[in-house]
Protein backbone atom coordinates (compact mmCIF):
# COMPACT_ATOMS: atom_id res chain seq x y z
CA UNK A 1 0.00 0.00 0.00
CA UNK A 2 2.64 2.23 0.76
CA UNK A 3 6.78 2.86 1.35
CA UNK A 4 8.89 4.60 3.15
CA UNK A 5 12.39 4.89 4.01
CA UNK A 6 14.00 5.43 7.54
CA UNK A 7 15.33 8.42 8.40
CA UNK A 8 18.47 8.98 10.51
CA UNK A 9 16.61 8.56 13.77
CA UNK A 10 15.12 4.85 12.37
CA UNK A 11 11.62 6.61 12.22
CA UNK A 12 8.91 5.91 9.21
CA UNK A 13 5.79 7.16 8.72
CA UNK A 14 2.57 6.32 6.48
CA UNK A 15 0.47 8.97 6.32
CA UNK A 16 -3.41 8.67 5.36
CA UNK A 17 -4.09 5.14 5.74
CA UNK A 18 -7.62 3.43 5.13
CA UNK A 19 -8.76 1.80 8.52
CA UNK A 20 -8.15 -2.16 8.01
CA UNK A 21 -5.79 -5.30 9.41
CA UNK A 22 -2.39 -4.60 7.60
CA UNK A 23 1.10 -6.07 7.74
CA UNK A 24 4.47 -3.87 8.40
CA UNK A 25 7.81 -5.13 6.45
CA UNK A 26 11.29 -3.97 7.36
CA UNK A 27 14.13 -4.73 5.55
CA UNK A 28 17.83 -3.69 6.19
CA UNK A 29 20.50 -4.99 4.75
CA UNK A 30 23.03 -7.02 6.97
CA UNK A 31 19.35 -7.64 8.98
CA UNK A 32 16.96 -10.22 8.72
CA UNK A 33 13.92 -8.69 7.02
CA UNK A 34 10.91 -9.15 10.21
CA UNK A 35 7.04 -8.57 9.33
CA UNK A 36 4.36 -7.26 12.17
CA UNK A 37 0.70 -7.16 12.01
CA UNK A 38 -1.04 -3.70 12.31
CA UNK A 39 -4.25 -2.72 12.97
CA UNK A 40 -5.84 0.61 11.90
CA UNK A 41 -9.50 0.87 13.61
CA UNK A 42 -10.35 4.76 13.57
CA UNK A 43 -8.62 8.58 13.44
CA UNK A 44 -6.02 7.81 16.44
CA UNK A 45 -2.23 7.27 15.36
CA UNK A 46 -1.04 3.63 15.57
CA UNK A 47 2.68 3.34 16.05
CA UNK A 48 4.43 0.30 15.16
CA UNK A 49 8.11 0.05 16.30
CA UNK A 50 10.26 -3.04 14.65
CA UNK A 51 13.07 -4.75 16.09
CA UNK A 52 15.78 -6.19 13.73
CA UNK A 53 17.79 -8.94 14.12
CA UNK A 54 21.52 -8.37 12.76
CA UNK A 55 22.99 -11.13 10.54
CA UNK A 56 25.72 -12.92 11.76
CA UNK A 57 28.62 -11.66 8.75
CA UNK A 58 31.74 -13.30 8.65
CA UNK A 59 34.67 -13.96 5.73
CA UNK A 60 35.80 -17.09 4.03
CA UNK A 61 39.46 -17.28 2.34
CA UNK A 62 41.58 -20.07 1.24
CA UNK A 63 44.39 -20.95 -1.25
CA UNK A 64 43.95 -23.40 -4.25
CA UNK A 65 47.17 -25.44 -4.69
CA UNK A 66 48.52 -28.64 -6.50
CA UNK A 67 47.62 -31.72 -4.93
CA UNK A 68 50.66 -33.71 -5.99
CA UNK A 69 52.94 -30.54 -4.95
CA UNK A 70 51.36 -28.13 -2.45
CA UNK A 71 53.92 -25.84 -2.47
CA UNK A 72 52.61 -25.10 -6.54
CA UNK A 73 49.96 -22.84 -5.78
CA UNK A 74 47.50 -21.93 -8.62
CA UNK A 75 46.90 -18.52 -9.88
CA UNK A 76 43.78 -17.67 -11.79
CA UNK A 77 42.23 -20.83 -10.42
CA UNK A 78 37.89 -19.73 -10.64
CA UNK A 79 36.27 -20.29 -6.34
CA UNK A 80 32.98 -19.65 -6.13
CA UNK A 81 30.85 -20.02 -2.98
CA UNK A 82 27.37 -21.14 -3.26
CA UNK A 83 24.35 -21.70 -1.18
CA UNK A 84 23.02 -24.92 -2.49
CA UNK A 85 22.19 -24.55 -6.20
CA UNK A 86 22.18 -19.96 -6.12
CA UNK A 87 26.04 -18.84 -6.86
CA UNK A 88 26.89 -16.54 -3.86
CA UNK A 89 30.26 -14.72 -4.69
CA UNK A 90 32.62 -16.24 -7.12
CA UNK A 91 36.61 -14.83 -6.85
CA UNK A 92 39.72 -15.46 -8.81
CA UNK A 93 42.98 -16.31 -7.48
CA UNK A 94 46.23 -14.00 -7.64
CA UNK A 95 49.53 -15.00 -8.05
CA UNK A 96 50.10 -16.43 -4.42
CA UNK A 97 46.92 -18.63 -5.44
CA UNK A 98 44.86 -16.92 -2.65
CA UNK A 99 40.77 -16.16 -2.77
CA UNK A 100 38.73 -14.25 -0.63
CA UNK A 101 35.09 -13.96 0.54
CA UNK A 102 33.87 -10.98 2.46
CA UNK A 103 30.54 -10.09 4.15
CA UNK A 104 29.10 -13.78 3.88
CA UNK A 105 26.44 -15.20 6.20
CA UNK A 106 26.62 -17.95 8.58
CA UNK A 107 25.39 -20.98 6.82
CA UNK A 108 26.57 -23.97 5.24
CA UNK A 109 27.85 -23.48 1.84
CA UNK A 110 29.95 -25.20 -1.02
CA UNK A 111 33.12 -23.70 -2.29
CA UNK A 112 33.81 -24.75 -5.93
CA UNK A 113 37.41 -24.52 -7.28
CA UNK A 114 38.34 -25.07 -11.11
CA UNK A 115 41.31 -24.36 -13.19
CA UNK A 116 43.01 -25.07 -16.29
CA UNK A 117 44.80 -28.30 -16.79
CA UNK A 118 43.14 -29.90 -13.21
CA UNK A 119 40.09 -31.67 -12.21
CA UNK A 120 36.71 -29.43 -10.25
CA UNK A 121 36.70 -30.04 -6.61
CA UNK A 122 34.20 -29.27 -4.55
CA UNK A 123 34.54 -29.12 -0.47
CA UNK A 124 32.10 -28.08 2.16
CA UNK A 125 32.53 -24.96 4.10
CA UNK A 126 30.54 -24.09 7.79
CA UNK A 127 30.66 -20.66 8.93
CA UNK A 128 29.02 -21.22 12.69
CA UNK A 129 29.47 -17.21 13.67
CA UNK A 130 32.06 -14.43 13.12
CA UNK A 131 35.03 -16.33 12.81
CA UNK A 132 37.08 -15.98 9.51
CA UNK A 133 36.84 -19.46 8.14
CA UNK A 134 40.16 -20.56 6.18
CA UNK A 135 39.25 -23.50 3.28
CA UNK A 136 42.20 -24.48 1.76
CA UNK A 137 41.50 -26.79 -1.90
CA UNK A 138 44.20 -29.23 -3.67
CA UNK A 139 43.40 -29.82 -6.70
CA UNK A 140 44.24 -33.21 -8.60
CA UNK A 141 45.94 -32.32 -12.23
CA UNK A 142 44.61 -33.75 -14.88
CA UNK A 143 45.93 -37.06 -16.66
CA UNK A 144 46.30 -37.14 -20.16
CA UNK A 145 46.60 -40.20 -22.95
CA UNK A 146 46.86 -40.29 -26.47
CA UNK A 147 44.92 -41.46 -29.61
CA UNK A 148 45.35 -42.08 -33.19
CA UNK A 149 44.92 -44.09 -36.21
CA UNK A 150 43.76 -44.39 -40.18
CA UNK A 151 40.47 -44.69 -41.95
CA UNK A 152 40.32 -46.35 -44.84
CA UNK A 153 37.70 -48.18 -47.27
CA UNK A 154 36.66 -51.63 -46.27
CA UNK A 155 36.74 -52.92 -49.52
CA UNK A 156 39.63 -51.49 -51.69
CA UNK A 157 41.85 -50.46 -48.02
CA UNK A 158 42.29 -46.68 -49.71
CA UNK A 159 42.84 -44.36 -47.28
CA UNK A 160 39.69 -41.96 -46.74
CA UNK A 161 41.08 -37.98 -46.74
CA UNK A 162 38.58 -35.78 -44.82
CA UNK A 163 36.95 -38.31 -42.78
CA UNK A 164 35.59 -36.62 -39.86
CA UNK A 165 36.54 -38.36 -36.26
CA UNK A 166 35.33 -37.56 -33.27
CA UNK A 167 35.78 -38.22 -29.20
CA UNK A 168 32.64 -37.96 -27.16
CA UNK A 169 32.05 -38.35 -23.83
CA UNK A 170 28.50 -39.41 -22.95
CA UNK A 171 26.53 -37.73 -25.97
CA UNK A 172 28.93 -34.75 -26.04
CA UNK A 173 31.95 -34.44 -28.84
CA UNK A 174 34.92 -33.27 -27.02
CA UNK A 175 37.83 -33.55 -29.80
CA UNK A 176 37.63 -33.48 -33.43
CA UNK A 177 40.36 -34.33 -36.08
CA UNK A 178 39.73 -34.51 -40.02
CA UNK A 179 42.00 -36.87 -41.59
CA UNK A 180 44.76 -36.39 -44.02
CA UNK A 181 45.40 -37.41 -47.12
CA UNK A 182 46.54 -40.50 -45.62
CA UNK A 183 44.12 -41.39 -43.96
CA UNK A 184 45.07 -40.84 -40.42
CA UNK A 185 44.47 -39.01 -37.71
CA UNK A 186 45.63 -37.96 -34.01
CA UNK A 187 44.89 -36.60 -30.83
CA UNK A 188 47.53 -35.27 -28.62
CA UNK A 189 46.43 -34.44 -25.10
CA UNK A 190 42.69 -36.84 -24.05
CA UNK A 191 41.79 -36.54 -20.41
CA UNK A 192 42.05 -40.37 -18.91
CA UNK A 193 38.69 -41.67 -19.10
CA UNK A 194 35.94 -43.55 -21.01
CA UNK A 195 35.27 -42.40 -24.48
CA UNK A 196 33.38 -43.21 -28.18
CA UNK A 197 35.26 -42.19 -31.03
CA UNK A 198 33.32 -42.37 -34.30
CA UNK A 199 35.03 -42.05 -37.57
CA UNK A 200 32.70 -40.47 -40.02
CA UNK A 201 32.50 -39.82 -44.06
CA UNK A 202 29.40 -38.23 -46.13
CA UNK A 203 30.31 -41.48 -48.55
CA UNK A 204 30.42 -44.02 -46.03
CA UNK A 205 28.22 -45.83 -43.25
CA UNK A 206 29.54 -44.54 -39.61
CA UNK A 207 31.58 -46.64 -37.51
CA UNK A 208 32.07 -46.28 -33.73
CA UNK A 209 34.74 -47.76 -30.77
CA UNK A 210 34.88 -47.79 -27.22
CA UNK A 211 38.21 -46.54 -26.02
CA UNK A 212 39.95 -46.23 -22.46
CA UNK A 213 42.53 -43.66 -22.05
CA UNK A 214 45.17 -43.89 -19.69
CA UNK A 215 47.52 -41.82 -18.18
CA UNK A 216 50.74 -41.40 -20.65
CA UNK A 217 49.76 -43.94 -23.08
CA UNK A 218 49.24 -43.76 -26.49
CA UNK A 219 46.14 -46.13 -28.38
CA UNK A 220 45.48 -47.02 -31.41
CA UNK A 221 42.21 -47.26 -33.18
CA UNK A 222 41.58 -48.13 -37.36
CA UNK A 223 38.12 -47.73 -39.16
CA UNK A 224 37.47 -49.57 -42.07
CA UNK A 225 34.63 -47.88 -43.45
CA UNK A 226 32.21 -49.72 -45.89
CA UNK A 227 30.61 -46.95 -48.71
CA UNK A 228 26.96 -46.87 -48.78
CA UNK A 229 26.88 -47.94 -52.12
CA UNK A 230 28.27 -51.07 -51.40
CA UNK A 231 25.88 -52.54 -49.23
CA UNK A 232 26.42 -55.69 -50.29
CA UNK A 233 29.93 -57.17 -52.24
CA UNK A 234 31.77 -60.47 -53.08
CA UNK A 235 34.22 -61.51 -50.78
CA UNK A 236 36.27 -62.43 -54.11
CA UNK A 237 35.24 -60.78 -57.36
CA UNK A 238 34.67 -63.47 -60.04
CA UNK A 239 33.44 -62.40 -63.37
CA UNK A 240 31.56 -65.89 -63.42
CA UNK A 241 29.29 -64.31 -60.56
CA UNK A 242 27.00 -62.57 -63.05
CA UNK A 243 25.88 -66.47 -64.24
CA UNK A 244 24.11 -66.63 -61.82
CA UNK A 245 23.03 -63.63 -59.81
CA UNK A 246 24.09 -59.69 -58.48
CA UNK A 247 23.38 -57.23 -56.12
CA UNK A 248 21.23 -54.81 -57.37
CA UNK A 249 20.81 -53.16 -53.98
CA UNK A 250 21.00 -54.10 -50.47
CA UNK A 251 19.77 -57.57 -50.19
CA UNK A 252 18.23 -57.30 -53.94
CA UNK A 253 19.30 -60.31 -55.70
CA UNK A 254 18.86 -59.79 -59.42
CA UNK A 255 18.92 -62.61 -61.55
CA UNK A 256 19.24 -60.95 -65.21
CA UNK A 257 17.01 -62.36 -67.90
CA UNK A 258 15.65 -64.38 -65.05
CA UNK A 259 16.60 -67.35 -62.53
CA UNK A 260 18.03 -71.15 -63.07
CA UNK A 261 14.87 -72.81 -60.97
CA UNK A 262 16.60 -73.69 -57.80
CA UNK A 263 16.54 -72.82 -54.09
CA UNK A 264 18.18 -69.41 -52.36
CA UNK A 265 18.88 -70.07 -48.84
CA UNK A 266 21.16 -67.87 -46.25
CA UNK A 267 22.90 -68.96 -43.61
CA UNK A 268 24.83 -67.32 -40.94
CA UNK A 269 28.56 -67.85 -40.42
CA UNK A 270 27.52 -70.57 -37.42
CA UNK A 271 25.81 -72.89 -40.39
CA UNK A 272 22.16 -71.99 -39.35
CA UNK A 273 20.16 -71.74 -41.94
CA UNK A 274 17.99 -68.12 -41.49
CA UNK A 275 15.96 -68.23 -44.64
CA UNK A 276 15.34 -70.02 -48.02
CA UNK A 277 13.16 -69.28 -50.62
CA UNK A 278 12.63 -71.41 -54.08
CA UNK A 279 13.09 -69.58 -57.32
CA UNK A 280 11.35 -70.02 -60.95
CA UNK A 281 13.07 -69.36 -64.11
CA UNK A 282 10.50 -66.31 -64.27
CA UNK A 283 11.94 -65.15 -60.73
CA UNK A 284 13.99 -61.86 -62.45
CA UNK A 285 14.95 -60.16 -58.55
CA UNK A 286 14.18 -61.34 -55.30
CA UNK A 287 14.25 -59.85 -52.04
CA UNK A 288 15.94 -60.89 -49.02
CA UNK A 289 13.94 -59.92 -45.48
CA UNK A 290 15.48 -56.88 -43.97
CA UNK A 291 16.08 -58.61 -40.28
CA UNK A 292 18.91 -61.02 -42.15
CA UNK A 293 21.20 -57.91 -42.02
CA UNK A 294 20.95 -57.79 -37.88
CA UNK A 295 22.15 -61.28 -37.50
CA UNK A 296 25.77 -60.58 -38.39
CA UNK A 297 27.99 -58.61 -40.88
CA UNK A 298 28.71 -61.43 -43.02
CA UNK A 299 25.93 -64.00 -44.47
CA UNK A 300 26.66 -67.01 -46.94
CA UNK A 301 24.06 -67.50 -49.52
CA UNK A 302 23.64 -71.05 -51.27
CA UNK A 303 21.96 -71.06 -54.59
CA UNK A 304 21.41 -74.54 -55.67
CA UNK A 305 19.18 -76.43 -58.37
CA UNK A 306 19.15 -79.39 -60.31
CA UNK A 307 22.72 -79.86 -62.17
CA UNK A 308 24.36 -77.00 -60.05
CA UNK A 309 24.83 -75.81 -56.32
CA UNK A 310 26.80 -72.60 -55.97
CA UNK A 311 27.54 -71.01 -52.21
CA UNK A 312 29.82 -67.25 -51.64
CA UNK A 313 30.02 -65.45 -48.85
CA UNK A 314 28.43 -62.16 -48.26
CA UNK A 315 29.51 -59.11 -46.31
CA UNK A 316 27.20 -56.80 -45.21
CA UNK A 317 27.98 -53.29 -43.54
Amino acid sequence: VKTDTTDADGAYQFDSVATGAYTVRATAALYVTKTVNAAVSGATPVTVDIALVKVIISSVSGTVSDSATPATLIEGAIVTLRSGNTTVKTDTTDADGAYQFDSIPVGNYTIRATASGYTVKNVSAAIPDTTPVTVDIALVKLQYGSLSGTVKDSLTGAPLTGAIVTVRSGNMAILADTTGDDGSYSFDSIPTGIYTIRAADSSYMNRTAIDTVQASTADTINFLLVHQASVAFYSKPDAALRDYFTFASKGVLSFGSGARAGDISVFGLDGRQLYRRRVSRNTVSLSLPENLFGQSNALIIRYRGPGFSYRIKTLIP
